[in-house]
């Protein structure tokens, strides 16, 4: 069996489902651990607005600068060039609701980690509108 695609892991005729996961939430747990913040959002077009700036920066540091009209044979060249990879990650409902989100892969290390907008449950009073939610390894954005 070939390499996976899976970033610091081999898969074998031997590989089970439990190593998958417990390689899965490895990536997660060191993604989050690294220097993450919370940012608050008004609305849902806002918190998406700062996902795609999170995630630009996360791309420049790993040295992929797309432009607004990049075609996919150009960004996929420049991630094939610079050994990124990129996942978009949902996770049921039986996660944690900022697990889903995107991560970024460098030479099969992690090297960031944007959460999908996502309200925080409990603490707020009713009569407030709700919140939405970034976890983000960028603290200075």
């Amino acid at each position: 069996m070939k390499d996976s695609e899976i970033p610091n892991m081999t898969i074998t005729d031997e590989t089970t489902i439990g190593d998958l996961e417990q390689n899965d939430r490895a990536n997660y747990t060191e993604a989050v651990q690294r220097n993450h913040k919370i940012y608050t959002f008004p609305s849902v077009p806002a918190a998406h607005e700062f996902m795609g700036q999170a995630f630009d920066k996360i791309m420049r540091r790993c040295g992929v600068h797309i432009k607004p009209g990049d075609r996919k044979a150009h960004i996929d060249k420049l991630l094939k060039r610079e050994g990124v990879k990129v996942e978009q990650r949902t996770y049921g409902k039986d996660e944690k609701l900022y697990k889903s989100g995107l991560f970024v892969y460098t030479r099969g290390e992690i090297a960031g980690y944007v959460s999908s907008p996502f309200v925080q449950v409990g603490g707020s009073p009713l009569y407030q509108p709700p919140k939405f939610y970034i976890q983000t390894t960028e603290k200075d954005m």
